[in-house]
């Protein structure tokens, strides 16, 4: 009797941890929505706002397309010319004042953007759901005038303040 109510107690606690793993991660993956890649130009015209353009990027970096969901989400991405696995990906979100992205908050930096409150992360989750802190990649985000600007980059060798320069360049 011992036996059979500890294993079901084991059994409870391991579907809790599981469900709570699952609130936390979102949705399953099926049912995940593949957005098609689009223009630039197709994306502007589908959304409520002006999708901002930085007027600085690293060398080398080329639009490849854009992403719209709803009219108040864009996101448009770039990466080396030549090819590859980097890229950098900036999204507006029109009305939003919370991020959907999590970071442990020991990685998160305080920054400031045109003087507005933000936060960098360098580093990455790998595929057990470790947090990688020399991995290379960054995110940047913060808020403005009702929305909400992330700036996201891997394997372009990028630091906190070249994210910065991007987004203090958008316009």
């Amino acid at each position: 009797m011992r036996f059979v109510l500890i294993t079901s107690l084991i059994i409870a606690l391991l579907l809790a941890g599981f469900l709570a793993a699952m609130a936390l991660l979102g949705p399953a993956v099926s049912n995940v929505t593949v957005l098609p890649a689009i223009s630039l130009e197709e994306a502007q015209k589908q959304v409520s706002f002006t999708i901002p353009q930085p007027k600085w990027l690293p060398d080398g970096l080329a639009l490849k397309g854009a992403h719209v969901s709803s009219p108040n989400w864009a996101q448009y991405f770039y990466s080396r010319a030549e090819g590859g696995d980097s890229g950098l990906g900036i999204e507006v979100t029109q009305g939003a004042s919370q991020s959907q992205y999590l970071f442990p908050d020991d990685a998160k930096q305080p920054v400031k953007v045109n003087g507005q409150s933000a936060f960098c992360v360098q580093g990455s989750w790998n595929e057990r759901q470790e947090w990688i802190s020399t991995a290379d990649a960054g995110h940047l985000e913060w808020s403005a005038n009702s929305f909400l600007y992330t700036i996201g980059h891997s394997g372009l060798g990028l630091a906190c303040s070249d994210l910065i320069k991007i987004a203090e360049s958008l316009k």
